[in-house]
């Protein structure tokens, strides 16, 4: 099915309408939550294909505070939590899943599926995993090391962090994220070393 762009905006707009009706906030081409300490979250886009493409993922809240504090970006934690969501100077998520939905007429129908089943796939993972854990038993996660080094501060393993932020600097990674000129791994070691 062909999708023009004002059938592209009916189509997110009755989503978001589901979304927000399952207890989430949907600003944009997206929908969110906070469960516990957890932020849950769904990234979505309607290409002209006709497909509805989406990332399911999740992260604890604590992260994003602790690389805000480790890039001198405090000011971040008192922002809201949609710029946890997409910011381009926050932690990473964990990806729960993601795939394609081939849209038809059933503009209803498809965004109640779509929110429902990601309200499953959302709470069987949490029912299935602790986040620290999964990060530390699955090394294929986008940005794995800084993950892992946030987790470490989370759990209050300061030397475990600067281990691997040294680690990653001998093997020439300072970090992805830079902030006046200093990569993510050598900020936690001038914090916390």
């Amino acid at each position: 099915m062909k999708m023009d762009k004002q059938l592209r905006k009916e189509y997110i707009k009755k989503i978001q309408e589901k979304a927000k009706k399952s207890g989430y906030k949907a600003p944009q081409h997206m929908f969110y939550k906070v469960q516990d300490d957890n932020l849950l979250y769904a990234y979505f886009t309607i290409i002209p294909a006709g497909d509805l493409v989406y990332r399911l993922e999740t992260k604890k809240m604590s992260f994003d505070n602790i690389f805000w504090t480790i890039m001198d970006m405090e000011d971040n934690i008192r922002r809201g939590n949609t710029l946890r969501v997409n910011g381009a100077f926050t932690a990473s998520g964990i990806l729960i899943s993601g795939d394609n939905i081939n849209l038809t007429d059933d503009m209803e129908g498809i965004a109640e599926d779509f929110v429902d089943n990601a309200t499953s796939e959302f709470a069987n993972f949490m029912e299935n995993n602790d986040i620290i854990d999964y990060i530390f038993s699955h090394d294929q996660i986008f940005d794995w090391e800084i993950l892992k080094c946030l987790a470490y501060i989370d759990t209050d393993e300061i030397a475990k962090a600067v281990e691997l932020a040294r680690e990653q600097i001998e093997k020439g990674d300072r970090g992805r994220f830079v902030n006046a000129n200093k990569g993510f791994f050598e900020r936690v070691i001038l914090k916390y070393a």
